[in-house]
Order: structure tokens, then sequence, then C-alpha cells
């Protein structure tokens, strides 16, 4: 097991904080090969006991606001039975040795325009801009606050997009359609990034469908509900990244031998033994499928 470079080792003094995942960190088995998107969880532990540099909770660690320096930190990995640990150090810095910052990804830049009142109303449909963390002079990772990730200045080329500098959120103006603005974030008088943003009128419909899995495994006269793993545990969005709901469309069984799904709600039962394919088509068109294998 180690620390992949792209997880954050080095906190900003005054309150930096990051939350570890799987993701973090190369899961080794014992044939020596990595565990692609391993399973289980990972708590974190100061070794030495002592708060004095940093302080976790869970797979969280924050800087104390205390003291500059090193800390070693025990990771623990955990997946039902199997346990493993590794050490690793984490640095403190100064606040001030934070020379630039990254934005967090903005996953939508198409805007509903929908004659929002406000970044509330939006909801969803409105992005928002917040610091993912800060770099020192070497180019390293540092986390950083809370408080610290938000605050910034946000700048706006266009009328057709509306800033909210209370939540650092930007929604479409009116209801303009193909309308355009670049937003720039700013940070202590120097620009973070530049977004593009257009907008749109066009009311929002299904367009993107995925499960969490390749496949899912039923019993024998047991049930599975397809419907629920596509809602809750996958995605289903429409054209501007937001959830849509309600699920509406029609569920086929490649082999109603192997195992029967209910058309409307798309609960499966396993039948015998064997592999099917299951099919999800919404009433535009987008569909989607599925193996699930009954065992």
């Amino acid at each position: 097991t180690k620390v992949l470079p792209t997880a954050v080792t080095c906190f900003a003094k005054n309150g930096g904080t990051y939350t570890y995942t799987t993701k973090d960190f190369e899961i080794i088995d014992q044939y020596n090969r990595v565990i692609k998107s391993p399973k289980g969880s990972v708590t974190v532990a100061v070794k030495d006991k002592s708060a004095d540099t940093v302080a976790t909770t869970g797979a969280a660690i924050t800087a104390a606001n205390k003291n500059l320096g090193s800390k070693v930190i025990v990771l623990t990995y955990k997946n039902g039975a199997v346990s493993l640990t590794k050490e690793f150090t984490v640095n403190v810095i100064d606040d001030a040795a934070v020379v630039r910052y990254e934005l967090a990804p903005i996953e939508n830049t198409v805007l509903y325009a929908h004659g929002f009142k406000d970044a509330a109303a939006a909801g969803s449909y409105a992005s928002q801009f917040a610091i993912s963390n800060g770099l020192d002079a070497s180019g390293n990772k540092v986390a950083l606050s809370a408080d610290e990730a938000k605050e910034m200045t946000l700048t706006n080329t266009s009328s057709d997009v509306t800033i909210d500098p209370a939540t650092n959120k930007v929604f479409a103006a009116g209801k303009t359609d193909k309308g355009a603005a670049t937003v720039a974030a700013w940070k202590n008088g120097k620009k973070i990034a530049e977004v593009h943003f257009t907008t749109s009128n066009v009311a929002p419909a299904l367009t993107t469908l995925k499960y969490a899995k390749d496949s899912y495994t039923v019993a024998p006269k047991a049930m599975l509900d397809l419907s629920h793993e596509l809602t809750v545990n996958g995605s289903v969005l429409d054209q501007y990244g937001v959830k849509f709901t309600p699920l509406a469309g029609t569920w086929f069984s490649n082999d109603n031998a192997i195992a029967t799904v209910n058309s409307t709600t798309g609960k499966v039962t396993g039948v015998k033994a064997g592999e099917t394919t299951i099919i999800f088509v919404a009433p535009n068109g987008v569909n989607i499928s599925v193996k699930v294998i009954v065992e």
C-alpha cells in the first residue's frame, strides 16, 4: 500500500483539512497486484497521539493551528476481514507559504435559462465555484480550511449569467438561449481560473443513465430492484448534469427463463442459474442495459 501522488499531504496551519478515501492510496493484494476501485474504507491517526500539529477524525486530518512541521500518520485500510496499515508523513506549513490555488472542477458549464430569480431558486441548475486546494512554491497540493476555500472574488463578462457573491454560485440570467459569459475567479489579487459558460432555455430532458456496477447478482426466487440501483446508486441526469426525476420507461429481460423483470418497476426476480441482460428504455429513447447473474 502506498500514498498516491494525487493525495494531499500538506496542510495550511490555519485549519487546513482533508478527508482521505481509498482513491488516495494504491491498495495491493496478496499477489502484488494493484486493486482497481478498491472497496472498504480508510481511517487515519497520528502515530504519537499528540495533536500539537494536526488532529484526526475518522478519515480526516485537520491542521491544529498550533505548530508547523511534520507528523507521521498511520493509515488503516479495512475491507471485511482484511485490515492493512501504512505510515506516511504530512506537513503543516504557514498559510503564507501557499502561493497559488486550484479551482475545483465545474461539472456543468451549460446553464439552464429558466428565469430563476436567484441562486437558491436555481438550485442544482447553478454552478458553484470552490477552491479545491492551494499550492506551495514546489507545486505540492496544500489542504485549506473550509472558509479559506470559499474566499474568492468572481468577475463576469456578460449579463447572460448572474453571480451570487454570498455562495460563489453562477446561474443563467433570464431566459436567454445561447447566451455566453466568461467568469473568472480571483484570490489575493491573482486570477485562479476562467470558466466559459453558455446558456440554454431547452427544457430539461433525460440524457444520461449509468449504473454503479457492471453487473448485478440475484438468487433464484429473490428480488433485485434495478430501478433503485439506477436512481439511488447510479446516475440519472438531464443535459445540464442535474438529477432527473421521475424515472419513467419500460424494462425488458433478454431471457425470461433466467430472470424476469417488472416492466414498470424494474424489479428483477431470479428464475434459475445463468446470465441475462436487463434493458431499460425511456420514452425519449435513452436506454441502458446491464448484466444480471442468477446464482
